[in-house]
């Protein structure tokens, strides 16, 4: 009889400590749904502040490599690092140079004239918005991760 008083008391100190863990663990979801809530709602907000126009992934990637490369980029340069066509390339560029993003500048090596694209101050304020949206979506990204994680340990 000792021997099953004493596996009773353990079966309750595991079934406590799973009530605990189980309520801590609702606990924590609730203020990571909140959380992911909050990131969300800012997420939608910051959306509505961002030019779609400019959110595609050639004109991102051509906006980060102009914010990383400060002095400039030749075309060729560009064309070269990106691997896409002369056409989808120059429409890239014409569309943000339009849109006062991006300017282009001529200069000449030797006979070669040469065309060095770079950020204006409006295309630098659009890389930093466009790159604290995407640390928003990466933040509501990893809540969910961690969210379906403690689902899948319930």
């Amino acid at each position: 009889m000792g021997s099953v008083a004493g596996s009773n008391f353990t079966f309750e100190k595991k079934a406590k400590r799973k009530v605990f863990s189980h309520a801590y663990l609702m606990l924590m979801m609730r203020d990571e749904v909140r959380d992911m809530r909050d990131n969300i709602r800012m997420l939608l907000d910051t959306s509505e502040r961002i030019n779609s126009k400019t959110v595609s992934l050639t004109r991102c990637q051509l906006l980060a490599l102009l914010a990383y490369f400060v002095d400039g980029l030749q075309y060729r340069e560009m064309k070269a690092v990106l691997r896409m066509s002369d056409g989808k390339l120059i429409s890239n560029l014409n569309r943000l140079e339009e849109m006062g993003l991006i300017e282009k500048s001529a200069t000449k090596l030797g006979r070669k004239k040469l065309a060095v694209y770079s950020l204006t101050p409006e295309g630098k304020k659009t890389a930093s918005k466009l790159a604290r949206w995407m640390n928003l979506v990466q933040k509501v990204i990893k809540v969910s991760e961690k969210k379906c994680q403690a689902i899948s340990i319930e």
